[in-house]
């Protein structure tokens, strides 16, 4: 960890004990797994968003798979873990996917934006309280930089400020 050292390789289909990847019914994983993003809970749980596949994989600190969650995403781009919840970020439908750990209940969230602004959402990050961030990652031009911020969402999705130190 502080050295930076690789503790375990995931791959192609096995976990750290060759142990097959497998989906929640059983089956063993279609595709090799391909990473966009990667978040630790309190534990040191080690969850994967796994774009090919599309779900999420959860690994223990030793690299053993624990349990696959959210199959059938749709396009996810982010992950994020807070509270015993992880959080999946759907930026084309402009929805939060919000997961409990425990109980693999799923909530969808859907951010209300004005339909005006053409915001292409980029990065997900929830405070201790649920409330949600946003970046926008268009492309803009130096002359129209300053109407591209950061989000900020209350638990329900409704926009409730725009971080504007942060374009």
């Amino acid at each position: 960890r502080i050295n930076f050292q690789i503790r375990w390789i995931v791959g192609p289909l096995e976990d750290s004990e060759s142990n097959p990847l497998k989906d929640s019914e059983g089956n063993p994983l279609a595709k090799e797994i391909e990473p966009i993003d990667l978040a630790l809970d309190a534990q040191e749980n080690l969850y994967v968003l796994d774009n090919a596949n599309q779900l999420i994989l959860q690994f223990d600190e030793g690299g053993r798979l624990l349990g696959v969650f959210a199959e059938g995403l749709k396009n996810p781009t982010n992950l994020t873990v807070e509270n015993g919840f992880f959080y999946v970020l759907e930026a084309d439908d402009k929805e939060v996917l919000k997961f409990d750990i425990q109980t693999r209940t799923q909530e969808t969230i859907s951010l209300k934006i004005d339909p005006e602004k053409k915001i292409e959402l980029s990065g997900l990050v929830v405070d201790e309280v649920g409330n949600l961030y946003v970046g926008d990652k268009r492309i803009l031009g130096k002359e129209a930089e300053e109407d591209r911020f950061l989000y900020k969402f209350n638990p329900a999705g409704e926009l409730i400020g725009v971080i504007t130190e942060f374009p």
